[in-house]
């Protein structure tokens, strides 16, 4: 055995036993200040190898000699330890990198002269040029790199990649370890190449791989002489990890292959290999240099990677490359310099490019070649094995690569940062003293607790902003989390529980990320999480249940679901089981849910005008009886303003209410414009003639044109009767009434007949009766007006039945889907007035009643009948009957022809155009088809949570939404009877109701059973002045406007400019319909305000 061999057997039996060492050292990868290079030095030095190769080439035995060289580099220290010609300088590496060549699996090496002008020392090998690495990297392009699902995801990989690295950086120990470090790089590769990650198995094969890895990283000849021991388990695993990746499904891979004559599964397991070499190994190396180049000086080079990223792997790349050396073979000559001299180099000869050294030439770099600068120009880099990845060898996965090394170095840095503003509104309970803190939720992940400065102020109309820094790019945000605590209760205006926030911003920065996110939220932040989604609405469909985007949406569900309950109990009401719309259980403190409670300012005005109101009334009413005539009675029960509050309204009593004009015109403009039906046959009992008819007309020839109309309040029958209320005795009936119409005729509509009782034979009433009787039929007709209006087409179907609606919103619909921000500003305020008209306006009379319920005693039945009166009207009602079109049709009013002028109807269709197109603008931006609303998971649950367990009969669809159309339907009536009908109903209550002897409460005599009343029996009818004067206070609170106007929303949810625009075409649509309805007042003897936009809010506030 020659002392060559006896050298590189002692030399590979060294390799061998320090590998575990060499294994160690390099988990922190120090190649590139020549770790490795060191410990060939130091092996080389303990066999005496220099002496030897130097020996072998004065004595001219090279043949099959792997030589080894060390090269002074003028600023360098390098040890070049390969064989061929080392290529060194700048200008020679870019000369043939970009000159004819090719590659070969295996050199063999061959002694030729070596020309006089080079070193003694550098040797020449030839080498058989092979196509096997053309082949490589074409099927490396097709299998993997150059798909167009990696291009797609290569345009946004942190969407992929983050919740990898953000598993990486949260592990414990230092995660700049080589053995850590790859399997992450492995995962990334893997997800952006097949867009999964990577299984359990195949993860266990690379924690074996890397335990071999430091193997490849050996110089060329210490690895031809030692890897073989290793080879066969490397080979090994690149074949178990090849069956599991999908590469063989790959059409044009295979295709590829068969091109060359090569079997797939060999293709595959080569593109494994230049994976798991280049891919897994370079890619690490050069990710690990950039974070240690974070980790040398953190601040600083945070700053330089945030001002070019690009630049700054560059930098790090070229100061550090993976790949030192690259062996090429010639095709033709090429002239190069040596030790100052130009020599030709024959074709087929093995060349080797000093990356290491070419990338630190300071006639090229400048003399801060070795020093860390951002500022160069880098387009003839030599790391990706071209000028900057141009040229026949240049890394075919460079763009690959390079973006996957951003991706991780940018994680590494921390540089993520978050500005979070708090915007808050002029509220009086935006003002708080208090820790925030805040923590945001992403598609790939959560930052840390982000805590504000302490007892920070926070006043109102102000905007807060804080920026904090994360180690976690939480990818797309999806929602903040935000709570508050007081600690320094010395101050008091830290007792204060609540604080009002209208929006949150967060703004996001770090390396190739930019993000601005405005959440909306106008709502109170707690002292625990409160969870502001981002503004962008969106909504679930299947494919995106197991998403986290899907999951924080459920966990929110999850939590309001447990705050919101439907129950059908109230402490002053009892369990009315389904003979009314469920209710939401109130909190321990008899409150409604905190998301919905309104703002102090808003609950503070409201009880002053009750007080103030009452207070008038009931002083008032100390001194002054009914009175000896109705002058007299209308003067007593008129609210004073005693109090002189701004913006109290008193509305006198219109001088032509005795008219039978305005009698009938209440019928279709006045707070309860919505009893009146067509009727095609007159009820047996009610015992009109043809004679009262005007012009000679008979009753069935009217009936037949439409020109007749009822109100009929046959809901109402089953509760005539007698009542006792405060120890006083009162009366409800059902009367008959009967109307007469015809537009051709140019005949307004007409009273004709009242029958009170329904018994057969009682009393008929004509407008030819003495003043008295009629106006005492017209009383008791209001009576039972006033009740039907207030609690049915007022109470039940704006109130009541609205309730479930909003619950089930909030139960099941994120505030991010498009029809919660759609819906929910028509629902400001609907869950605390009904929470308050329960135990006042309607109440069970058990033991002493509060005084909040001696406000429902004004009417015929009292408070606790009130109730009786809404489940009346509630039996057998399906929801969409209160809808206004539907509502509409069943009465026969829509069709009908012998109205001139029918204000409800007419001003109503007009405003319930504007808000359904604007509704079907709304629902098109975010339902491209019918499909896309069946899909809709959340949607769909809102209506099965509507129907089961609230309660609901006859929701459209009946539990399931299927088409853009019926969705439609649905928020366009949900929208008109929150804001439009409700306003129309309610807040002309003063302006008729508040004239008692027009429309009274209640009525303290029996029907008559004979003609011939005076005065004083119509007096006796009317309440007293006490329980007049209650009902108008009463009123004069249900009337106050709350100030806003439709579709100027006080909750601003939507951020979409296509939104926002439709929002802004709606209000110039509103502002059209304001302009008809006031050109048609005009020409009315009496303006109607119902439908008039300025004058509608946008939900049932009061």
């Amino acid at each position: 055995m020659t002392n060559l061999e006896n050298t590189l057997q002692i030399l590979a039996s060294d390799v061998k036993t320090n590998l575990r060492a060499t294994q160690e050292k390099t988990n922190h990868l120090e190649i590139s200040d020549g770790f490795l290079m060191d410990l060939s030095e130091k092996l080389l030095d303990a066999v005496g190898f220099y002496d030897l190769i130097e020996n072998a080439w004065t004595n001219g035995n090279t043949h099959g000699v792997i030589n080894a060289k060390r090269l002074k580099h003028s600023g360098g220290h390098y040890y070049v330890l390969n064989r061929g010609i080392v290529v060194s300088k700048h200008a020679d590496v870019s000369k043939v990198m970009m000159g004819s060549q090719k590659r070969a699996a295996i050199l063999n090496s061959f002694f030729i002269e070596v020309p006089k002008a080079m070193s003694s020392y550098a040797p020449i090998l030839i080498s058989n040029p092979t196509d096997s690495h053309t082949l490589m990297r074409k099927l490396l392009v097709t299998g993997s790199v150059g798909t167009d699902a990696t291009k797609e995801r290569l345009k946004n990989p942190s969407n992929y990649l983050r919740p990898i690295l953000n598993d990486w950086l949260a592990r414990d120990g230092d995660p700049l370890k080589f053995p850590i470090i790859a399997p992450v790089v492995f995962r990334c590769i893997h997800m952006l190449l097949f867009g999964v990650d990577a299984g359990e198995e195949v993860l266990k094969q690379i924690d074996e791989y890397v335990k071999y890895m430091p193997t490849i990283l050996l110089p060329t000849y210490f690895h031809t002489v030692t890897a073989g021991h290793y080879s066969k388990k490397l080979s090994n695993i690149t074949k178990t990890i090849s069956k599991a990746l999908p590469l063989r499904t790959n059409e044009d891979f295979i295709k590829l292959s068969a091109e060359y004559g090569v079997n797939s599964e060999d293709s595959c397991e080569t593109v494994v290999d230049l994976i798991l070499f280049a891919g897994v190994l370079g890619t690490s190396v050069l990710s690990l240099n950039g974070c240690l180049r974070i980790r040398e000086d953190h601040d600083k080079r945070v700053a330089l990677l945030r001002q070019n990223p690009s630049n700054f792997i560059y930098e790090s790349a070229r100061l550090d490359p993976p790949v030192q050396f690259i062996t090429t073979i010639s095709t033709e000559p090429i002239l190069a310099t040596f030790n100052g001299k130009t020599v030709e180099i024959p074709e087929g000869t093995s060349l080797i490019w000093d990356i290491v050294h070419s990338n630190k030439d300071p006639e090229f770099w400048g003399e801060d070649a070795e020093e860390f600068n951002i500022s160069r120009d880098y387009s003839e880099l030599h790391t990706w094995n071209g000028l900057l990845n141009v040229g026949p060898r240049a890394c075919p996965g460079f763009d690959f690569s390079f973006n996957l090394v951003k991706e991780i170095v940018s994680a590494y840095s921390g540089t993520v940062s978050y500005t979070i503003t708090v915007h808050t509104g002029p509220s009086e309970e935006a003002d708080s003293v208090s820790n925030v803190y805040a923590k945001i939720e992403g598609s790939l992940g959560t930052t840390n607790v982000l805590s504000f400065p302490k007892n920070t102020k926070h006043g109102r109309n102000k905007s807060h902003s804080h920026t904090f820094t994360s180690e976690v790019d939480v990818g797309e945000i999806i929602c903040v989390n935000l709570w508050r605590k007081e600690e320094n209760l010395i101050n008091f205006s830290n007792l204060s529980p609540n604080w009002f926030v209208d929006t949150v911003e967060i703004e996001k920065y770090g390396v190739n990320i930019s993000e601005r996110v405005v959440l909306p939220y106008f709502g109170w932040i707690l002292h625990t999480p409160t969870a502001i989604f981002a503004g962008n609405a969106s909504i679930i469909v299947p494919e995106e249940e197991n998403t986290r985007k899907s999951k924080l949406r459920k966990e929110f569900l999850k939590k309001r679901q447990d705050e919101y309950t439907y129950v059908t109990f109230h402490n002053e009401l009892g369990d009315w089981g389904h003979t009314l719309p469920a209710t939401v259980k109130l909190t321990d403190d008899h409150k409604i849910p905190f998301p919905d409670r309104p703002l102090k300012e808003q609950t503070d005005d409201f009880d002053t005008v009750t007080t103030d109101s009452l207070l008038n009334a009931g002083i008032k009413s100390i001194f002054r009886p009914k009175g000896k005539s109705l002058t007299e009675y209308i003067k007593n029960t008129t609210l004073p303003n005693l109090f002189h509050r701004k913006g109290d309204h008193r509305i006198p009593p219109n001088p032509d209410w005795e008219k039978d004009e305005y009698f009938a015109r209440m019928m279709i403009a006045g707070m309860n414009p919505v009893e009146l039906k067509v009727v095609s046959k007159i009820p047996d009992n009610f015992q009109v003639t043809d004679e009262m008819l005007p012009g000679g007309r008979s009753l069935d020839n009217e009936l037949k044109a439409g020109h007749l109309f009822m109100i009929d309040n046959d809901f109402v029958v089953p509760l005539v009767g007698t009542y006792h209320v405060d120890d006083e005795t009162r009366y409800l009936y059902a009367p008959f009434v009967l109307f007469f119409a015809d537009a051709d005729s140019r005949i307004d509509l007409t009273p004709i007949a009242i029958q009170i009782e329904r018994e057969i034979g009682s009393l008929v009433f004509t407008p030819k009766d003495s003043k008295w009787d009629w106006m005492a039929a017209k009383t008791y007709v209001m009576n039972t007006y006033f009740q039907t209006h207030q609690f049915r087409s007022h109470a039940l179907w704006c109130h009541l039945l609205q309730e479930p609606v909003a619950i089930a919103l909030n139960r099941t619909l994120p505030p991010c889907h498009p029809i919660f921000k759609l819906l929910h500003p028509h629902y400001y305020g609907l869950m605390d007035i009904n929470s308050k008209a329960r135990g006042s306006l309607i109440a069970q009379r058990q033991g002493i009643m509060s005084q909040f319920a001696k406000q429902g005693d004004v009417t015929s039945v009292g408070a606790e009948g009130n109730i009786k009166i809404a489940q009346a009207g509630y039996k057998g009602t399906r929801f969409d009957d209160s809808f206004f079109l539907n509502h509409l049709k069943h009465t026969g009013i829509l069709e009908s022809k012998a109205f001139k002028d029918h204000p409800y109807r007419d001003d109503g269709l007009l405003l319930f155009n504007a808000v359904e197109t604007y509704v079907k603008k709304v629902i098109d931006i975010f339902y491209a088809s019918d499909k896309d609303v069946a899909r809709d998971t959340e949607l769909q649950s809102w209506a099965v949570d509507l129907m089961t367990k609230g309660g609901v009969v006859g929701f459209p669809g009946d539990g399931k939404i299927e088409s853009k159309s019926t969705l439609t339907y649905i928020c366009s009536n949900l929208i008109f009877t929150a804001s439009a009908v409700h306003g129309a109903v309610n807040f002309s209550q003063i302006v008729f109701g508040g004239n008692v002897a027009s429309i009274p409460g209640a009525v303290y005599a029996p029907a008559p059973k004979e003609k011939g009343l005076t005065e004083q029996d119509l007096l006796n009818i009317l309440p007293p002045a006490n329980v007049a004067l209650v009902q108008v206070a009463i009123l004069n609170v249900l009337s106050k406007n709350s100030g806003d106007k439709l579709g100027y929303l006080r909750e601003k949810l939507f951020v979409e400019d296509e939104v926002l625009k439709a929002q802004e075409e709606w209000r110039k649509q509103l502002q059209e319909v304001e302009k008809i309805i006031n050109e048609r007042n005009l020409l009315r003897a009496e303006p109607y305000h119902g439908f008039l936009p300025s004058e509608t809010p946008n939900s049932t506030a009061i």
